[in-house]
């Protein structure tokens, strides 16, 4: 877990990420989760230069690492009111569609 107990208090935990070790997969693992298991979940960061603005301006630019990360990247639920139930829904469903 990225967030201790002890540093609950001074962080936001707004988002639970995960990356996942096989990027193309993330496409399947998401549909996975929503319609086998009810875990929905959301793609929070993008490359950044990709974005048309940035393609436009700094056209041809790869940056290998980043779209790599962007494309690994799953967001979890993670909200106040989870119970130990939701966090077992979401953890139980990524070890079905990830062979844990």
């Amino acid at each position: 877990m990225p967030f201790s107990d002890e540093s609950v208090d001074s962080s936001s935990c707004y988002i639970l990420a995960i990356m996942l070790d096989e990027p193309e997969r993330r496409n399947d693992v998401r549909i996975a989760l929503r319609e086998k298991h009810e875990v929905q979940t959301s793609v929070f960061y993008p490359a950044i230069h990709e974005f048309s603005a940035y393609r436009e301006r700094f056209g041809g630019i790869t940056l290998p690492h980043t779209e790599r990360v962007a494309r690994a990247q799953v967001t979890l639920p993670l909200f106040t009111h989870m119970t130990e139930a939701e966090q077992d829904q979401v953890v139980d469903a990524l070890a079905a569609e990830l062979g844990g």
